[in-house]
């Protein structure tokens, strides 16, 4: 039990962030984002911006974002993220939740987000894409 969820909330997003859209757009499983080094430094620049944002918002994040994505990728480099699982289904993915978030909240607070407004972007348009 935690006293405030929002510190814990923000890095999940932060690490799905990283993780998720980069699978889903290279069609690769999470192990992409420590085997490729175009793969790694996205989502590290992911990372960054999200934290510009969480400082602006004054949430101390439980751990370094950056950390925890290398080590949910590693503890899941076999497994196929969920935007992935998404788009291979041609369902609706979760990209507007996550790096949708980052981009509306950085907006709010000043903050410009690029990477993540870019890989928004071309999950949905991949979404879109699936639906033909």
């Amino acid at each position: 039990m935690v006293n405030d969820v929002e510190p814990y909330r923000w890095l999940k997003v932060l690490v799905n962030a990283a993780i998720n859209p980069v699978t889903a757009i290279l069609r690769a499983r999470n192990g992409v984002i420590l085997e490729d080094s175009n793969a790694r430094a996205l989502a590290e620049a992911v990372v960054r911006e999200g934290v510009e944002v969480v400082n602006r918002l004054d949430i101390r994040l439980p751990s370094d974002p950056l950390v925890e994505t290398l080590r949910v990728a590693e503890t899941t480099r076999d497994n196929k993220s969920s935007m992935l699982q998404d788009v291979l289904n041609r369902r609706r993915t979760e990209v507007d939740y996550i790096n949708g978030a980052i981009v509306i909240k950085g907006r709010e607070v000043g903050v410009n987000t690029p990477v993540n407004y870019v890989l928004w972007l071309l999950v949905k348009a991949l979404e879109v894409s699936s639906y033909k």
